[in-house]
């Protein structure tokens, strides 16, 4: 029996020697490469091959997806210009008058001030395109946006069918310049709009028009991801807009107040070559090549301005800490 058990340990040292495992590894890999004739190297070969093919496919999908946006884009354009050649021939000079492309600015007026202008003026002003909602071949609804400002614009009998075609076909955010009479509409206005009138479009002029907006300012907001990835279209939003002056106004009524109380304004260091107060967060940055944070009060500058016989001291910000 010890011999028998000596023998079976014998066997298995010699089934876990490194040589042993080696050459059976060997052995099975030479198996493999004699069944597929270039074993091992075939399979890395082949992988390779189906890597090469399928980023083939997908730059041959890419192309293909730009050229049919392309042809596309001609389309559109080949029947725009078919029908500014139709309206060319259809609509007398001076109904063309009233539209296409502009060619002389002349004097406008700020929309800001348009809306507090009453019924029956005549103005001209410059705008984007905020949305449209086409009803027909003779109606038209567009509003107009310039700085947050809105006001609703129509277009019906009193222009024709071409022009009114030419309109719908502007994208949003476009810039133009546009002229009529404000109305009073024949129902109340339900839009958040900033005047209860609405302006009967006469002449319309494109000034710039807008390509491949990422999202629209009109309707349901995108993720912000995208927002943020393009900011300056997400600023123009009325609400952003809205934001950012509510925030002016307050700063302003803070200077005011202070102004008058002979605070005197100053602006502090808001990078600092140490943490200024211990136990808080800190926000370290790298400042060319050496380590800086973020000042995380204006506190202590404002202490060693009140030591420094500044007197009363305050720093313009929607957070403050004010000093006697």
């Amino acid at each position: 029996m010890a011999d028998e058990s000596h023998s079976k340990l014998a066997k298995l040292g010699d089934a876990l020697k490194p040589s042993t495992i080696i050459h059976h590894f060997k052995h099975a890999h030479d198996h493999d490469k004699d069944a597929n004739g270039h074993g091992q190297t075939k399979g890395v070969h082949s992988g390779s091959e189906e890597t090469l093919v399928e980023g083939e496919r997908g730059h041959r999908t890419k192309e293909e997806k730009e050229e049919r946006i392309r042809a596309e884009q001609d389309e559109v354009e080949q029947h725009r210009q078919e029908k500014d050649q139709q309206a060319a021939m259809e609509d007398d000079p001076d109904m063309l008058e009233r539209y296409g492309d502009l060619e002389m600015a002349g004097e406008i007026t700020p929309l800001e001030e348009v809306v507090k202008l009453d019924v029956g003026r005549n103005v001209t002003f410059r705008a984007r395109i905020h949305v449209q909602r086409a009803v027909s071949a003779q109606l038209d609804f567009v509003v107009f946006r310039q700085r947050g400002v809105m006001i609703q614009g129509v277009l019906h009998d009193d222009c024709s069918e071409h022009m009114i075609r030419w309109v719908e076909r502007l994208p949003n955010e476009t810039i133009v310049q546009v002229s009529g009479t404000l109305r009073k509409p024949p129902k109340e206005l339900k839009a958040s709009l900033d005047t209860p009138l609405e302006l009967s479009v006469e002449n319309i002029y494109l000034v710039e028009t807008s390509n491949s907006l990422p999202f629209k300012l009109a309707g349901s907001a995108p993720p912000q991801s995208t927002r943020l990835g393009n900011r300056i279209l997400d600023l123009r939003h009325p609400s952003n807009q809205a934001i950012m002056r509510i925030r002016a106004k307050i700063l302003q009524v803070y200077r005011e107040v202070l102004d008058k109380k002979e605070f005197m304004e100053i602006q502090t260091p808001k990078l600092q070559p140490a943490a200024t107060e211990s136990g808080a967060e800190v926000f370290k940055v790298n400042y060319f090549g050496r380590k800086a944070f973020l000042a995380q009060s204006p506190q202590l500058a404002k202490q060693m301005a009140i030591s420094a016989d500044f007197g009363r001291v305050y720093e313009a910000s929607l957070t403050f800490v004010f000093h006697p």
